[in-house]
């Protein structure tokens, strides 16, 4: 039997979601939506 291999992340689950999917599913949207609402300085 092929033996498994095993690996851990370090870090909560809460800080990992914040550090790596967060930024990669909010990223375009909040491109997008900055394009729309058109912010003046």
């Amino acid at each position: 039997m092929a033996q498994q291999e095993q690996w851990q992340l370090e870090g909560s689950a809460a800080e990992l979601y914040e550090r790596y999917l967060v930024p990669a599913i909010t990223a375009q949207w909040a491109a997008d939506l900055l394009d729309r609402a058109a912010p003046q300085s």
